[in-house]
C-alpha cells in the first residue's frame, strides 16, 4: 500500500507538470485570439488568422491585417512558446506565454511589391504574465534603399506595455531617423522621433491619457534654394481628460525651439489649444461609424459624402453640450519681434437642434480672436509689391527710367517705408490689420452668424489689384 501511496506521489505531479503546458497553450491562444479581435475593434485594420497551430510546449501562428482602403498589409509570423517557464532566448520566471514575432509590410500593387519586400522585417518579442499583464518589445535593424533618391532608415526600438483587457496602454519607441539623398547629398533629413503615451480607457470606450511627438531636427534642401529650411526642437503633444461623467476635454500643444528660413532665424514659438465639453459617446460612435464605413469599400466619392453626413451629424450632438475651442497660447518669437494671438469660440446648441437644420450653427457659433504682429514681419510681405508698383510706374513711364534704375537702396527703403501705410489696404494677408504702436492688431468677433472685423461688418471683398502698371 505504501508503495502504492509513493508511485501516486510521484506520478500525480509528474502528470501534472506534464499536463500544464497543454493547459497554457489552451489560454495562450484564447488570449492571441482576443489580442487580435481587441486590436481589430481599436484599429479600424481587418485582422485574419491565416494559421494557428498548437503543440505540447510551442505553436506557431501568422496573422494579417489589412488596410481598409490602402493596398497595404501588415503580415507576421509567431513563434508562440507556452507557459508556465517558456522556451526561448530571454525568459525568464513564470509566464503565460512569449511569444517571438516577425512583421513585414505586404502590397497588392506591382509596382511596390520589390521595394516593400526588401525592407527587412520588424521583430517583436511579447511576454505575457500570469494575471495577463505584458510587454512587447520592437526593433528593426537600419537599411538603405538604393537609386535615385538614396531612402536610408536608421531602424527602430521601443516597447508597449499593456493590461489583460487592454485598458492602460503604455508606449515608448525611438527612430534614430531617415535621410533621402542624391548624389550623397541629402534634400531631406529627419533626426530623432520619439513617441510616447500613457493611456488608460474611459468614458464610452475612449483612451484618456497623454500623447507625445518629439522630432529633434527636419531638414529640406529644395532644388531651387540656396539655402535649406531647418526646422529644430519640434514637439506635439495631447492630453484627453474626462471632464464630466460623460464629456471630455482635449488639450494640444505644438512647441518649436528654432526654424531657420531664408537666412533668418525664428523660434521659440508655440501653439496651445484647448476643446472643452466633447460628448465621450457621440465621438466613440463616429470613430466606430467611420471605420465600418472604410471596411465597406465604398467608392472615394460616396465615402466622402457619407463622411460629411455623419459629421453634420456629430456636431450636432456635440453642440448640445455647448463645446468650446480656444486657442490660449499663439506665439512666435523672431528677430523681428514676437507674434502673439488668442482666440475663443462657442457652440451654443442647447436650444437648437443642429443635425436636423445645420443653417442653425451659423447663429449658434459666438467668439472673438485677436492678433498682435510685430511691425518686422509686415515690411518683407509688402517690400516687394511696392517695389513691383515702382517698376511698373517707371515703364509706364510715369516716372523716369534712369530714376527707378539710378535709385540707391537705401532711396528705395525710404520709399517703401513711406507707402507702407497705403499698402497694408492691399495686400489680403496685412489688409486688415491696424497700427497699434510698434505692432498691428487684428481683432475679430463673431455673433449670432455676423462678423466683424476691427468692430467693422466684414464685407467678404475682393482685395484691391496688387499692382496698377498705367496704359
Amino acid at each position: 500500500m505504501k508503495k502504492i501511496l509513493l508511485s501516486l506521489a510521484v506520478i500525480v505531479p509528474v502528470l501534472s507538470a506534464a499536463a500544464l503546458p497543454w493547459w497554457f497553450g489552451l489560454e495562450t491562444e484564447k488570449a492571441f485570439r482576443a489580442l487580435l479581435k481587441a486590436g481589430d475593434e481599436r484599429s479600424g485594420l481587418s485582422t485574419e488568422i491565416v494559421r494557428y497551430q498548437r503543440g505540447w510546449l510551442s505553436a506557431s501562428a501568422e496573422t494579417l491585417l489589412r488596410h481598409p482602403t490602402l493596398p497595404l498589409a501588415l503580415h507576421a509570423r509567431h513563434d508562440i512558446h507556452h507557459g508556465p517557464l517558456p522556451l526561448g532566448k530571454g525568459s525568464m520566471g513564470l509566464q503565460l506565454t512569449r511569444v517571438e514575432s516577425r512583421l513585414s509590410l505586404q502590397t497588392s500593387e506591382a509596382r511596390l511589391r520589390e521595394e516593400i519586400d526588401s525592407l527587412p522585417p520588424i521583430q517583436a518579442i511579447t511576454t505575457v504574465d500570469l494575471d495577463g499583464r505584458g510587454v512587447m518589445h520592437l526593433e528593426q535593424p537600419a537599411w538603405t534603399r538604393p537609386g535615385a533618391p538614396t531612402l536610408t532608415w536608421d531602424g527602430l526600438r521601443g516597447e508597449i506595455r499593456f493590461d489583460r483587457d487592454w485598458k492602460n496602454l503604455q508606449s515608448d519607441v525611438r527612430m534614430p531617423g531617415a535621410r533621402l539623398s542624391v548624389e550623397r547629398v541629402d534634400v531631406m533629413r529627419i533626426d530623432n522621433i520619439h513617441l510616447t503615451s500613457n493611456l488608460r480607457q474611459g468614458a464610452a470606450g475612449i483612451y484618456l491619457g497623454d500623447n507625445a511627438l518629439t522630432l529633434e531636427r527636419f531638414t529640406l534642401r529644395p532644388p531651387s534654394r540656396a539655402m535649406p529650411v531647418e526646422l529644430h526642437g519640434l514637439s506635439a503633444s495631447s492630453q484627453t481628460r474626462a471632464s464630466g461623467p460623460d464629456t471630455i476635454d482635449i488639450t494640444v500643444r505644438y512647441t518649436l525651439r528654432e526654424a531657420r528660413l531664408e537666412g533668418e532665424r525664428h523660434g521659440p514659438g508655440e501653439l496651445l489649444f484647448e476643446l472643452r465639453r466633447l460628448d465621450a459617446a457621440a465621438l466613440h460612435k463616429f470613430e466606430k461609424q467611420m471605420q465600418q464605413t472604410a471596411r465597406q469599400g465604398v467608392p472615394l466619392e460616396q465615402a466622402s459624402l457619407m463622411m460629411v453626413g455623419k459629421s453634420l451629424e456629430l456636431l450636432g450632438v456635440l453642440a448640445r453640450r455647448s463645446p468650446e475651442f480656444e486657442i490660449k497660447r499663439l506665439s512666435l518669437h523672431s528677430e523681428r519681434g514676437e507674434l502673439t494671438g488668442r482666440a475663443k469660440l462657442v457652440i451654443d446648441g442647447s436650444r437648437s437642434n443642429i443635425a436636423e437644420n445645420p443653417l442653425l450653427l451659423l447663429t449658434a457659433v459666438r467668439g472673438d480672436a485677436e492678433l498682435h504682429v510685430p511691425a518686422g514681419y509686415v515690411r518683407p510681405l509688402l517690400a516687394p509689391i511696392i517695389r513691383q508698383d515702382f517698376e511698373a510706374l517707371g515703364r509706364a513711364r510715369r516716372v523716369g527710367r534712369e530714376d527707378v534704375k539710378s535709385l540707391s537702396l537705401e532711396r528705395l527703403n525710404t520709399i517703401i517705408d513711406q507707402a507702407m501705410p497705403h499698402y497694408l489696404a492691399r495686400h489680403p494677408l496685412t489688409r486688415y490689420l491696424v497700427a497699434d504702436g510698434q505692432h498691428f492688431r487684428l481683432q475679430a468677433t463673431l455673433q449670432r452668424g455676423e462678423l466683424l472685423i476691427n468692430g467693422q461688418p466684414w464685407s467678404g471683398g475682393a482685395p484691391l489689384p496688387l499692382a496698377m502698371p498705367g496704359p
